[in-house]
């Protein structure tokens, strides 16, 4: 960074517009760039209702808001209409570079299911069809498409959405006409695409460390599946496994709240366990909290009603103690080593196992009286201990890399505010 952009930002942090700039609303932006509406700048076509009657397993793949991620589509569960169908249709076609936005979701950031959301359309799935509840963008000529992606991945925008969205808490929804208003800073053709290569290097960084996180991830649950069933021993360790009821190695936890807000309030997730502000970026607990379930440091939680089937258990270690709603159940370990049992719950084995004995309709529903009489196969503490160690090598392996992961996503999200603003100029001659 030169030093001019050093001045400028000092500038700004004292809240005073730099020379050559002006500012419009809260945007303060180069004066020899315009402002557009994003209506004005791209093309659009909004999906259309394919008939699911028509689906099948082959053909022309249909892209649904439900195949698609915060940041790509998915893999799993693809849905297609035959190739020869009626509802085969040019028009609703996405080629690769175009950009997709959910019209329909949940408020931000749940970020999985967000209206507003924008993915830009991979190579694998170029050639597909656009579903409804979907909006196929493309830049018009004279504006990058790639520039006009990172617009709408900055918080501006999500400022933008949130104010923008309409209807219940279940599930909210935006208009074109309210999504079309969100204001973009528009240079010379030439400095939008030198832009978008330099955010792109750091696209591919970021892609690069989640793909190396994915395959130390898929390793451990590769050692966990030899380990944790006693497929493979650990050296010098021979004595034979034994049959134990989770009961008879772990304990429930009924510790409640006495009085409101007596301790932070936690949620546990399939990603583990949060700060219920942090992770809702709001608290969504009831006012009252007296009743809460008590948990400690050490301790394990889990939701004991599951949509899928799938119950994820989580330990408490970063916080010394915390709330969690009446919903969950608290436990803690008594004659297992907890890290070898944690990655035994949470094993696909044994959650395959829980599907099975776990009665329900469409939602599954596993309370501890149930969960305690769970059998499992166990080593010895020693055994147990030495298989801990190995997987939390491999789990600080990953952890690391995550770390490393949110620094480079940090560093990007800083250098977009300071690019896709003007603070910090490109030499478009240099690219």
């Amino acid at each position: 960074m030169n030093s001019e952009a050093k001045k400028r930002i000092k500038q700004l942090m004292n809240h005073k517009i730099p020379e050559g700039y002006k500012k419009y609303k809260d945007i303060i932006f180069p004066s020899d760039w315009s402002l557009s509406n994003l209506g004005d700048i791209v093309e659009y076509k909004k999906g259309f209702a394919f008939k699911s009657k028509e689906y099948c397993k082959k053909g022309i793949r249909i892209i649904r808001i439900s195949d698609t991620t915060y940041n790509s589509i998915k893999d799993e569960s693809p849905v297609y209409i035959p190739e020869d169908s009626e509802f085969n249709n040019s028009e609703y076609q996405l080629i690769e570079g175009d950009l997709i936005v959910s019209s329909v979701g949940s408020r931000p950031p749940l970020y999985e299911s967000m209206v507003g959301k924008v993915i830009k359309v991979p190579k694998e799935v170029d050639g597909s069809l656009l579903n409804q509840n979907a909006i196929r963008l493309r830049g018009k000529n004279g504006y990058c498409q790639d520039y006009i992606y990172y617009h709408l991945k900055t918080s501006r925008y999500l400022d933008h959405i949130e104010a923008s969205v309409r209807g219940n808490a279940n599930q909210v929804s935006i208009t074109l006409d309210d999504l079309f208003k969100f204001v973009i800073c528009i240079p010379t053709e030439a400095e939008q695409k030198c832009i978008s290569k330099i955010l792109s290097t750091w696209d591919k960084a970021i892609e690069l460390k989640e793909r190396l996180i994915d395959e130390k991830k898929k390793q451990k649950t590769g050692l966990m599946q030899k380990l944790l069933t006693g497929k493979v021993r650990l050296p010098s360790f021979i004595g034979e496994w034994k049959e134990v009821k989770l009961g008879k190695v772990i304990r429930e936890i009924n510790d409640k709240t006495t009085e409101n807000n007596q301790y932070q309030v936690l949620t546990s997730s399939r990603q583990g366990i949060f700060l219920q502000e942090e992770y809702f970026n709001k608290s969504v607990a009831s006012s009252n909290n007296i009743g809460y379930k008590i948990i400690k440091k050490g301790q394990f939680t889990y939701r004991t009603m599951s949509d899928d089937g799938s119950f994820k258990f989580n330990r408490l270690m970063e916080y010394e103690e915390g709330i969690v709603s009446p919903a969950y159940v608290v436990f803690e370990t008594t004659k297992i080593n907890p890290v070898f049992l944690m990655n035994l719950m949470n094993d696909y084995s044994f959650n395959k196992h829980i599907q099975k004995e776990t009665q329900g309709g469409t939602r599954l529903s596993l309370k501890y009286n149930s969960l305690k009489e769970f059998v499992i196969k166990i080593p010895s503490i020693e055994e147990q201990d030495a298989i801990a160690n190995v997987l939390n090598i491999v789990d600080k392996v990953i952890e690391l890399n995550q770390k490393e992961l949110e620094k480079i996503k940090l560093q990007k999200k800083g250098l977009m505010q300071l690019l896709l603003t003007g603070i910090v100029r490109v030499n478009t001659q240099e690219s």
